[in-house]
């Protein structure tokens, strides 16, 4: 990646442009041509299985919100990426206009957009199998306007900004299954909701309210543990990962870690510290957390220590990263960054000793994708 201590090479080659029409939805359109993501690269393509089923982990998904155009690839194992042989649109009549989530679930891709008047489909299920193309399952037909979607364990929760709440899963199949449905006001409001291990983790950022939860038989229950506002931290951004927290309040740098049990989850708060200020990007990858700041391209390395008697965030390394990368992807072993203005893009990993390392490789995208989302599960 473009770093302050890295000079690369530049690679410059681009796939040709192909065309092809695909069955979506039981809807049969044309694609047309895109250009292609990176040079250099065609595989084989292999027979489709009959089962609707995803077999690669470990994909990269690509897609333009605006036109409906879409690519896929993948890492190697050492870290160079390639781009598999198809890609799609852009197609104004395609059902991946507007598409406002991308939401990894143990059996697809979820890709939703919000209901409106001329595109009543509000979502499907997107597998890529071994052949390293997309996959499509039936139609699903989500009512209200959902601002939040996350995945944990093998169930969806879905927030909406007016209060309301949905639960279900999706099968094998791609089809959904609703659980439970919790009409407008009734749940509390939430700035953020964050999957843990085993829990949700409900937090309000303009009062520092929170509660812990969980999803039981298909319903969301309660720990009895009460955090009424003014008892966490206000202004904080929260990540989760595996059961921990850490709110960060950008403004001022304030750190602090959290720790929720087992279920039915109790959350207990442990290190305060102090980070740089303006980190507005956190991705989790393996034990380390990568803050970034997009403007200055200043970043952070960490990760959640335990010691006795407590845990805390140990800072490993505050690399200078060139600023402006729109998308920063953890899959497998790598990392991946992507700047969305330019097409510009590098792979990288993490040591033992928390060090970023970059490949040699420096990457040319085509400008544009909204979503870049790893098939990590």
């Amino acid at each position: 990646m473009r770093t302050t201590t890295h000079v690369m090479a530049v690679t410059a080659a681009f796939l040709t442009t192909w065309q092809r029409c695909v069955q979506r939805l039981g809807k049969k359109r044309s694609c047309a041509p895109v250009t292609a993501l990176l040079a250099g690269f065609l595989i084989a393509v292999l027979a489709p299985t009959a089962a609707f089923s995803q077999h690669t982990v470990g994909s990269l998904y690509f897609l333009n919100q605006k036109n409906g155009s879409w690519a896929t690839g993948y890492l190697d194992r050492y870290g160079f990426f390639h781009q598999t042989p198809y890609s799609g649109g852009p197609d104004p009549g395609a059902v991946e206009v507007g598409v406002s989530r991308v939401v990894n679930t143990p059996s697809g891709l979820l890709v939703y957009r919000n209901y409106s008047a001329t595109s009543p489909v509000t979502g499907w299920v997107l597998q890529i199998w071994d052949e390293g193309n997309p996959h499509y399952g039936p139609a699903l037909f989500f009512s209200g306007v959902w601002t939040k979607i996350v995945s944990i364990g093998n169930y969806l929760f879905f927030y909406g900004s007016d209060r309301s709440g949905m639960i279900g899963y999706i099968g094998e199949d791609g089809k959904w299954t609703q659980t439970v449905y919790y009409s407008q006001g009734s749940l509390p409001y939430w700035t953020h909701v964050v999957a843990t291990e085993n829990n949700l983790f409900f937090y309000d950022s303009t009062n520092g309210s929170g509660a812990v939860g969980y999803i039981w038989a298909g319903f969301l229950k309660y720990s009895q543990q009460s955090w009424p506002a003014g008892s966490l931290p206000v202004g904080s951004d929260v990540v989760g990962h595996g059961k921990f927290l850490l709110f960060y309040n950008p403004t001022t740098g304030a750190a602090r870690i959290g720790m929720i049990d087992h279920r039915p989850g109790q959350l207990l708060l442990r290190w305060g510290g102090s980070l740089p200020v303006g980190y507005n990007t956190f991705v989790w990858h393996g034990r380390y957390l990568i803050l970034y700041n997009p403007y200055t391209g200043q970043a952070t390395i960490g990760y959640v220590d335990l010691p006795t008697g407590g845990a805390k965030f140990t800072v490993t390394q505050q690399p200078g990263f060139s600023p402006w990368w729109n998308r920063i992807v953890s899959i497998d072993n790598y990392l991946l960054f992507y700047d969305k203005t330019n097409g510009s893009g590098a792979v990288g990993w993490i040591d033992d000793n928390g060090q970023f390392q970059q490949t040699s490789q420096v990457l040319s995208f085509s400008p544009g994708w909204d979503f870049v989302v790893a098939t990590s599960r």
